[in-house]
């Protein structure tokens, strides 16, 4: 009995060695993304880091003796401060948010996201059409989601694709469309041109690819990189 319990506290606290060792190295990785692509990639996981490190914590602390814990609970603290150096932004972000009163010559613009195996396309769009958007940008519109875009183009007098099958993202308005494009050739993402009595304006919108390869993002959105007449 003694033996299996001696086995079974090796395990958890090589487990938590082990959670602490990765959620530390890898979260202090995804700092890197200051500076380089790829270390960015490894930020997409943080919340996963960021559990790793708890983990560490939690066992190491429960189960490891003197130095041993030490290690373990330090591995996991490094892990918990580096995730929350990364998600620090966005948190902080959308706790001051405020949604300001509408005005009058305001856009609504929706992007949403139609999943190419979208289950219950019919409630999508009528969720969309219920919002009486001047502009929906749609991501992933085809597959089963095929019909949310025979949806709108039949509710939206311009869109940004109006003879073809193979775009992404679409982008549809109630406003007459001047030109349209890719800001890169190949790349998922759109621009459109729409004229208005106090400017005509661009609105571009981009599916980015999660989370390679690395920089493809930062190719799409560099200033300069609209183009492609459609």
């Amino acid at each position: 009995m003694r033996l299996i319990v001696d086995l079974l506290s090796l395990l958890v606290r090589g487990t938590a060695l082990m959670l602490g060792l990765v959620g530390a190295s890898l979260s202090v990785a995804g700092l890197g993304g200051l500076f380089s692509d790829r270390l960015d990639a490894v930020t997409h996981a943080t919340p996963l880091w960021l559990a790793m490190g708890v983990g560490a914590v939690l066992f190491g602390g429960l189960f490891a003796r003197q130095a041993e814990r030490w290690v373990m609970v330090g591995l996991g603290v490094i892990a918990i401060g580096a995730c929350g150096l990364l998600m620090a932004p966005e948190v902080s972000a959308a706790w001051r948010f405020k949604r300001e009163a509408a005005a009058p010559g305001d856009l609504k613009v929706i992007q949403f996201n139609a999943w190419h195996e979208n289950r219950s396309p019919e409630k999508s769009l009528s969720w969309l059409l219920a919002q009486n958007a001047d502009i929906v940008v749609l991501e992933e519109a085809g597959g089963t989601s095929w019909a949310m875009v025979k949806g709108l183009k039949a509710a939206y007098p311009f869109a940004s694709c109006p003879k073809g099958r193979s775009c992404e993202p679409w982008i549809f308005s109630r406003r007459k469309i001047l030109a349209s494009g890719r800001l890169v050739r190949g790349a998922p993402s759109a621009w459109v041109k729409i004229e208005d009595p106090a400017g005509d304006f661009t609105v571009a919108g981009v599916h980015f690819v999660w989370p390679v390869p690395a920089g493809a993002a930062g190719a799409i959105t560099r200033p300069g990189r609209l183009g492609g007449q459609a």
